[in-house]
């Protein structure tokens, strides 16, 4: 969760509600999965090309006080390139539907799109019409079966 000073989500107040001021993870991680409404996405790096690390933000409304509601997450790993789409893709992907934050795949393809800065949108439009990056189920299949097994 996001604090007011160094949340960059606009000027709304932040979320007033009991499980936010009582730091209990659980209580928030259910408060902000079952209150938050109007997502909005926020990626914050430098290049997709170069490892580094990267902070990803699912910022919106609290459904029951109308603060502000971020829930951010640091990526600090090696992923570059496709490696990196997928695991953003997939995160988003199940953030929304496990949230009930459904939508279309049309509109959360694009949605995901415009996340990128403006010079890596037409790289990202072109990943994300590789047949292999059609479906969600081939993107996580696919991850699973790139894993190293134990016998190796």
């Amino acid at each position: 969760m996001c604090q007011k000073m160094n949340c960059p989500h606009g000027d709304r107040e932040l979320c007033t509600c009991s499980p936010v001021k009582s730091k209990d993870m659980m209580e928030l991680v259910l408060h902000v999965a079952n209150n938050l409404t109007e997502p909005e996405w926020e990626l914050e790096y430098t290049t997709l090309s170069q490892a580094e690390t990267r902070k990803l933000c699912v910022a919106g409304v609290c459904r029951r006080c109308g603060g502000r509601l971020c829930h951010g997450i640091r990526v600090e790993n090696d992923l570059t390139g496709s490696d990196l789409l997928a695991a953003l893709y997939l995160h988003l992907h199940q953030y929304h539907n496990s949230s009930g934050h459904h939508m279309e795949n049309t509109a959360f393809r694009q949605r995901f799109q415009e996340m990128f800065h403006e010079a890596d949108r037409p790289a990202v439009g072109v990943w994300l019409k590789q047949p292999e990056n059609q479906s969600v189920h081939t993107m996580y299949r696919r991850s699973v079966d790139e894993r190293p097994s134990d016998e190796e």
